[in-house]
């Protein structure tokens, strides 16, 4: 053919022209898509060895005919070729890390795209995902290396802001368009030609990094100003695609892990916040490097998301730490409204089975009661103090009923000075004042005298009436009643720290949803349980786990979001907060199942960001194909 150097795509034999061939023949072939697909993966699988049969068979054909039987084995050098070379296990990473989505998913990619756009049908067969070239990559031309040294240069060039003739003559690119990240300049970049002298690897690298961005672009899980940061990415990564096609497979490769990072941390961010400080000035700041600093080597990246994760790590602790005193809070308030329940019930157990003085039935329902409740709260159900303070009412009830027989008179006498002493200190504690304590006691001495003599009054007698056990029900209802709605948590800024196990509870890691681990579903705590209902939406909410995010559609319209920060043991109510920990709501299961039942509340997908683009995209390109 007289041509000293052959390009790939002229190369009658070459990978390519067979690629094509095979694509053509594909197209022609009345079946669906996953057929066609089935058949790509098996012809990827299997004909790079018959191609290298083939060849050799080739090769011996012309040796017998006289045509060059000796070559020198080996590839002539290009200085365009180091440029290309991807060195991302050198940035940390392990070239044995599982796929995302299979070794070939690249490819997967560059074949669906054939599939479905008759245009780029003579493109050939694209290459394995991460190797070089097309299939037989190794036989590619130098040609076409120097060619993407020539793209990567303009690529750089783009992406550190220098446009003039970088495109060409009379080619335009709007600078604003790439500092904005609004808009995807990738497919501004396809039409202003440049494409057109990119390999045909390349040019395909080039549309499935623009749906890439397409997705991102339009991601609602991103608040638009992150989403405009990232948007600033998109030359980096069409830079870093093309250099290494382990991008789309590999989900700890570093481009990709800071891309999933930058998404995730802006979940919870909004414009409260500010541009001036925290998590979108760091962002800035970091994409800001990438673009002044990422030309070849992938490792910048890494050096990124290692800055961004201690960052994040420091956030956090101080969000834990905000978290832990709203959550001190919130137990501590079910504390104090479980400690008036249990005093509450003890006292209205012994007013109903008896007939009391009026006295007696008003000091043991409200400061007597108010003794218990904090007996409780500081002491719990199985200590001394609480059995001594259910002593000391007992007591009480007993001394003034009607003293028949000496042997409980005599008792009276010797029980008096003891009792007198715990209803003491038990006012003393609850802060009764003097005045009203003396008073009590001074009537005490009459309920006693009279329980010596004849026992209760005729008058106390009659005003024992039924509706006080009705009156007493009410009340018990009121101390149960739970807020309808989200009920703001502000620890006060005097409350001490929270404790220790609080705090690490808190800051305890989630379990990733891909490990099959055993789940231990929330509604395992009692008071929960029972208050869920046997729907979707309330096995929704039992299911929840910490560190989810919600969006919530608020009154006027408008959305917000917070994450499940922490779940009471005691009452299993769920405490929410913001990505700082510095705003805190507490609602119970019941009420939060029904926001979900009238759509006032909505999970938002916290898969990884290039997972889901990377789904979405094989989604759009089977559906056209």
């Amino acid at each position: 053919m007289h041509v000293h150097e052959l390009d790939s795509a002229d190369n009658p034999i070459g990978p390519e022209a067979i690629g094509s061939g095979f694509m053509e023949a594909l197209k022609e072939l009345d079946s669906s898509v996953k057929v066609k697909l089935l058949l790509v993966m098996m012809f990827n699988k299997y004909m790079p060895d018959q191609i290298k049969n083939m060849y050799q068979d080739i090769n011996q054909h012309l040796v017998d005919k006289g045509v060059l039987p000796k070559i020198r084995v080996g590839m002539k050098k290009h200085g365009g070729s180091a440029a290309r070379q991807p060195e991302f296990n050198a940035a940390g990473a392990t070239g044995a890390e599982p796929t995302a989505n299979g070794p070939d998913l690249f490819a997967t990619l560059q074949q669906l795209v054939s599939l479905g756009n008759s245009g780029m049908a003579g493109m050939g067969l694209p290459q394995q995902a991460g190797q070089p070239g097309a299939i037989g990559g190794a036989m590619a031309s130098g040609g076409a290396a120097v060619q993407s040294a020539g793209v990567m240069s303009t690529l750089t060039k783009l992406q550190q802001g220098q446009f003039e003739g970088v495109l060409g003559e009379g080619v335009i690119l709007d600078p604003a368009l790439l500092a904005n990240g609004r808009t995807n300049v990738l497919r501004e970049i396809k039409s202003s030609g440049m494409a057109s002298v990119m390999g045909h690897v390349d040019a395909m690298t080039l549309d499935i990094v623009a749906m890439l961005f397409d997705y991102i672009l339009d991601d609602r899980n991103i608040p638009d100003a992150m989403k405009a940061l990232i948007g600033r990415l998109q030359i980096p990564v069409l830079k870093v695609a093309m250099l290494d096609k382990t991008f789309f497979s590999k989900k700890m490769h570093p481009a990709r892990k800071f891309l999933d990072t930058l998404a995730d941390a802006a979940i919870g961010w909004n414009e409260e916040e500010g541009h001036q400080g925290g998590l979108y000035k760091k962002v800035d700041h970091l994409v800001q490097r990438i673009l002044n600093e990422f030309e070849d080597k992938v490792g910048v990246f890494a050096d990124m998301q290692e800055e961004l994760e201690s960052y994040l790590a420091a956030e956090k602790e101080r969000a834990d730490e905000l978290t832990g005193r709203s959550a001190q809070v919130v137990q501590t308030r079910e504390q104090e409204e479980i400690a008036r329940i249990m005093a509450h019930d003890e006292v209205k157990r012994r007013i109903e089975s008896r007939k009391l003085p009026q006295l007696i039935r008003e000091f043991l329902s409200h400061q007597w009661e108010s003794v218990l409740s904090l007996t409780y709260q500081k002491s719990g159900e199985d200590s001394q103090a609480w059995n001594e303070a259910l002593e000391t009412m007992d007591q009480l009830i007993w001394s003034v009923a009607a003293k028949e027989v000496p042997d409980d008179r005599k008792r009276l006498v010797g029980l008096l000075p003891n009792l007198l002493k715990r209803l003491q200190q038990g006012m003393a504690a609850i802060d009764v004042t003097g005045d009203e304590r003396d008073q009590f006691f001074a009537k005490l001495i009459r309920c006693h005298a009279d329980a010596v003599k004849s026992g209760l009054h005729a008058e106390d007698e009659e005003a024992w009436q039924d509706s006080d056990i009705d009156n007493l029900a009410e009340e018990t209802d009121a101390v149960v009643e739970a807020p309808a709605d989200f009920e703001e948590i502000t620890p006060s800024p005097e409350a001490p720290a929270p404790d220790i196990a609080l705090i690490q509870q808190i800051s305890a890691e989630h379990v990733p949803a891909d490990l099959d681990l055993e789940e231990v579903p929330i509604s395992d705590v009692p008071w929960q349980a029972n208050e869920l209902h046997k729907d979707d939406s309330g096995a929704l909410v039992a299911k929840l786990k910490r560190g989810t995010w919600i969006e919530f559609l608020q009154a006027d319209g408008t959305t917000s979001r917070s994450k499940l920060a922490w779940v009471s043991p005691l009452k299993g109510l769920y405490l929410f907060t913001n990505r700082l920990g510095s705003r805190a709501l507490s609602i119970t299961p019941s009420n939060l199942a029904e926001k979900f039942r009238s759509g006032q509340a909505q999970i938002i997908n916290d898969e990884a960001l290039i997972d889901r683009a990377v789904s979405d995209m094989m989604e759009r390109l089977q559906q056209a194909a």
